[in-house]
């Protein structure tokens, strides 16, 4: 998949950038390498948390809709609650940034590249971007 590059905002844009946010689902890999020896930081975000969170919530619950429901309400201990607002912080992120799809690298909150996980690529997209 080609890698496009989109702004997401307007501001100035760094030699280097000082954030690196990569919005993928499980499974998928990011090897930071390229931002690591920038010493740019790099935070993975998993889009797909809540996914995972509430499938672990409903792991081996009978059919019956009451007794699911009593169970469930036992799960839903403050540990499960913190966990599910938890997973629903990449998603509010990629919110607030008008991510439209993933994988995404997302550097200062400024330029978005759609389509690639590759960081060296990611980072060629952003200094040809920038001024």
């Amino acid at each position: 998949m080609m890698a496009v590059l989109l702004l997401v905002g307007i501001g100035p844009a760094s030699a280097d950038p000082g954030q690196i946010e990569v919005f993928v689902t499980t499974g998928t890999t990011v090897s930071t390498t390229p931002a690591d020896r920038r010493g740019i930081p790099v935070e993975i975000h998993h889009v797909d948390a809540v996914d995972r969170a509430t499938e672990a919530l409903s792991q081996g619950l009978p059919a019956d809709p009451e007794a699911a429901a009593a169970i469930a309400q036992e799960r839903l201990d403050a540990r499960a609650h913190r966990d599910l607002e938890a997973a629903y912080e990449p998603l509010l992120r990629a919110y607030r940034l008008n991510i439209e799809q993933v994988p995404a690298i997302v550097f200062d909150g400024q330029a978005v590249v759609y389509g690639t996980t590759d960081l060296a690529r990611g980072l060629r997209e952003y200094e040809r971007w920038r001024p």
